[in-house]
This record gives C-alpha cells, sequence and structure tokens, in this order.
C-alpha cells in the first residue's frame, strides 16, 4: 500500500484555517444563551472562545448544545471556573440551534463579556484526502487544534503526534498567534 506525505503550515490568509459565524448572545433564566443563525452541523468542527466578566473559583461551567425543535441537548464540556478566558472545540454529533453556557450548580448568572463561533477547515477535504495516519505537529507550547472534533492543546515540547493505525479524518489549525507545522501521511 502506498502513503503520500503532505504538510500543512500557518497561512497569511486567517480563514483559510477557520472562519467566524453568526449568532445572537441572549439570556435564559440564568444562563447565557447563544443562538447560531445557521445551525451547527455535524460536517464541522468548531471553534468557540468566550470570556466571562465574573466567576467563582469553585463553580463548574457547562457548555451544551440545544436543538430547538427536537429538545434534544448534548453536553460538550464541563470545565472548572480557574480563568475568564475559555476557548473549546467540539463536533456535533446532530444538528443543533444553540449553546448553553451555564453552571453545573444552576444558582449563579453566567455574564459572558465577548463570544466568537468559528468554523474551523478541515484541511484534509480542501485536499481531497478522506484520511491521514502518523500526524505529527510542531507548534508553539498551548497551540490549538482540531482533531476529529476534539481541541488538542500542543504541550510545552511544542510536538505532538498521532501514531500509525489511527486515521484521522478531519484536521484544521487554530492560529491565534505563533506558527505550526503539521505533517502527515495519507493514502491515495
Amino acid at each position: 500500500m502506498k502513503y503520500n506525505v503532505a504538510q500543512i503550515r500557518k497561512s497569511k490568509n486567517i480563514e483559510d484555517h477557520y472562519y467566524e459565524i453568526n449568532g445572537t448572545l441572549g439570556s435564559e433564566a440564568l444562563n447565557s444563551v447563544y443562538t447560531v443563525n445557521d445551525g451547527l452541523s455535524p460536517d464541522y468542527n468548531y471553534y468557540l472562545y468566550f470570556k466571562v466578566n465574573s466567576f467563582d473559583s469553585s463553580r463548574k461551567l457547562v457548555i451544551e448544545l440545544i436543538n430547538s425543535t427536537t429538545n434534544e441537548n448534548y453536553i460538550v464540556k464541563v470545565v472548572s471556573f480557574t480563568e475568564n478566558e475559555y476557548q473549546i472545540v467540539f463536533q456535533p454529533f446532530i444538528e443543533y440551534d444553540k449553546i448553553v453556557i451555564s453552571t453545573a450548580d444552576e444558582d449563579l448568572m453566567i455574564d459572558i463579556a465577548n463570544i466568537h463561533l468559528y468554523i474551523v477547515n478541515n484541511a484534509l477535504s480542501s485536499k481531497n484526502i478522506k484520511s491521514a495516519t502518523v500526524l505529527g505537529i510542531q507548534a508553539d507550547p498551548s497551540f490549538l487544534v482540531a482533531i476529529d472534533g476534539e481541541g488538542i492543546r500542543i504541550g510545552e515540547s511544542g510536538f505532538y503526534k498521532v501514531p500509525e493505525g489511527i486515521y484521522v479524518h478531519y484536521i484544521g489549525a487554530i492560529p491565534t498567534s505563533g506558527s505550526f507545522l503539521i505533517d502527515y501521511k495519507y493514502r491515495e
């Protein structure tokens, strides 16, 4: 079986990597609700960035996807309140139209200062590649990359590797700063 090797590098045009989609921030009860204008599709990986104005470090934050038509929900992440800035990568399993941000205790209003939602472009599909294996990433520490719906943050070494035998179908870089290089093998 023949394998090819390819690379993904940081582009000068940020929209080659990800682009913002529109929505409206509101509230329901004590929750902050971000309604996505065109909905969330299971075909994409998303990057959610937001800041919280005030928080209590003993609380946990819950990020949940809601389908308003069917009332189905999916909890994306439960994270500790350790800072006021959050970056989350996710891939929905069905179509959703709302992102709800709340506390696990449900008795504290979340004051969102700034929220942005992006579609992370799949570098593989833009090259007509179905899957990759032996994926290696070299980037600045704390660089964020989307791999099959999971947000992977590069550690202090500046390297991350997906070993041979694990096939990746979605690779997207979120270059908020610094540079990166992603090497991978793929089959024709």
